[in-house]
């Protein structure tokens, strides 16, 4: 490795970090929801936190739930504070960028610039989405794993294992790279070890994988149901070409191809030279392109947000991608001087489509959610009020997270151990959670069994939003903690 490369890159990267942060707190405060995700996954981590039986689904890995629920319930903040860890994942993930081996400095601050300010990073980056966790640990386990690669010192090994491991938890991607890290691993003798424990090492990320194989099969009775799931997505299959038709699709789509170009060149010479161990982040790219397109022709394409397919395409292709333009406009500084304007400018305005995009929730969650954020601070909703809303998600899951108040605004229903139910008439498996007493807004569907119950209670319709409305307890009505009467003095009137 050269001076210049292993030379201190901080100095020059600092800046580039400074800058995508300062666009990171804009990110944080203004872009609206990408996709109904967004607030799936953080209500998710909420409730686990407060109840650690809860499993999500069999469909969504738990990792998440272990990073994410922390910081929601530490904060009880289910917007703000999970959209800043995502960006901090996001600049360490750059960061990361910046210090893999094998790269001149030039190289990996280009790298890391293109990850940290393309338009997809810039959403993936920002949304409390998986994807970011998962690449945070993936592009540090793939430093790792390089330098094992180089040295075969079965101790960095480990290291580049246990990050494989961690990422096999946090979204099924992990397991396909899981199958390129135990490849790479087996085919190269330790240095300092036994082959044998080369080959436990190699093995090390397929522990979680089985565990939850094993898992399904004893709770569902069906071991790989995971490789459905996405199809049985109710929402139904994603639109690619529609999201690629966009401004942020096609520079997307532009930079995926590139890296891919690249990357595929390189694979394919290196393998026959013998030499695939030294191309790691280029075999990688190469997987998530064929990942990505094995996802599109089964159909199982994700409703929320198609792009988040080549995400990891970007990410691992970055380096690559770098090298490659430097090398080429090394010898042409007016051609380099045009191409960076360009990219500038595609960059910019896809940005602006980024942060400009209609919200990826339904509006009339978003009206509810604002009154009853504005019940609070306006003080018609005291401090010991609590809103209850009905369980169908995710729009019951929306407006818990966008009003913002979880502490005092709760999902009916939701639990594993102890489903306890309030909007129902049906007796109770469960005792009433401590808030249920203090219960004064109860949000339904239009024409459910819930509102019916909540009706006949004696609450009073106190305003519609879409589909939702909003009945609010009156003096002397039935509460919902199984009938109990409500006494409050100098009772306000709702805003609704």
């Amino acid at each position: 490795m050269s001076a210049a490369t292993d030379s201190p890159l901080w100095p020059r990267f600092l800046p580039l970090l400074g800058a995508r942060a300062i666009v990171g707190v804009f990110l944080v405060l203004g872009l609206a929801p990408i996709c109904v995700d967004d607030y799936f996954r953080v209500f998710h981590a909420d409730w686990w936190w407060d109840h650690p039986s809860f499993t999500s689904s069999h469909e969504w890995l738990p990792g998440y739930l272990y990073v994410y629920g922390p910081v929601v319930g530490f904060t009880h903040d289910l917007v703000v504070a999970p959209r800043v860890l995502t960006t901090a994942l996001q600049l360490v993930a750059g960061a990361l960028i910046a210090l893999l081996p094998n790269a001149a400095r030039g190289t990996r601050l280009l790298a890391a610039g293109i990850f940290l300010f393309s338009p997809l990073s810039l959403a993936l980056g920002t949304a409390p989405l998986s994807e970011t966790l998962l690449f945070c640990l993936l592009v540090a386990g793939v430093g790792a794993l390089a330098r094992y690669l180089a040295s075969g010192d079965v101790r960095i090994g480990l290291v580049a294992a246990v990050l494989y491991l961690a990422a096999t938890a946090v979204r099924y991607e992990g397991f396909v790279f899981a199958a390129v890290f135990f490849a790479l691993v087996v085919a190269r003798r330790p240095a300092n070890a036994g082959r044998w424990l080369g080959v436990a090492v190699a093995a090390v990320p397929w522990i979680f994988p089985i565990a939850w194989t094993a898992l399904l099969w004893a709770s569902v009775g069906a071991p790989f149901s995971y490789l459905g799931s996405v199809r049985d997505d109710h929402f139904g299959p994603g639109d690619v070409l529609g999201s690629l038709a966009s401004a942020e699709g096609a520079v997307t789509a532009l930079l995926a191809l590139a890296a891919l170009a690249v990357s595929a060149v390189r694979v394919a010479a290196s393998a026959v030279r013998g030499e695939l161990g030294g191309r790691v982040l280029e075999l990688h790219t190469v997987v998530a392109m064929a990942l990505a397109g094995a996802v599109i022709l089964t159909g199982n394409v994700p409703s929320q947000y198609p792009l988040r397919l080549l995400f990891p395409v970007i990410a691992f292709g970055a380096l690559p991608l770098a090298e490659a333009a430097l090398a080429r406009f090394a010898a042409h500084p007016r051609a380099a001087v045009l191409a960076v304007a360009g990219a500038a400018l595609s960059f910019a305005g896809a940005g602006l489509a980024v942060v400009s995009r209609a919200p990826g929730v339904p509006a009339e969650d978003l009206e509810v959610a604002a009154a009853i954020r504005e019940g609070y601070s306006s003080g018609t909703l005291r401090d010991e009020e609590h809103v209850v809303i009905q369980r169908d998600l995710p729009s019951a899951a929306a407006v818990f997270v966008f009003a913002n108040i979880d502490d005092r605004v709760h999902v009916d229903a939701l639990g594993v151990r102890c489903p306890a139910r309030l909007l129902t008439a049906s007796p109770a498996l469960c005792p009433d959670p401590a808030w249920a007493r203090r219960a004064r807004v109860a949000v339904v569907r239009a024409g459910g069994f819930e509102e019916l119950y909540v009706a006949r209670l004696g609450w009073t319709l106190g305003g519609v939003a879409g589909t939702w409305r909003l009945y609010v307890w009156r003096e002397g009505a039935p509460g919902l903690a199984k009938g109990a009467v409500f006494r409050i003095r100098d009772r306000r009137a709702p805003p609704w």
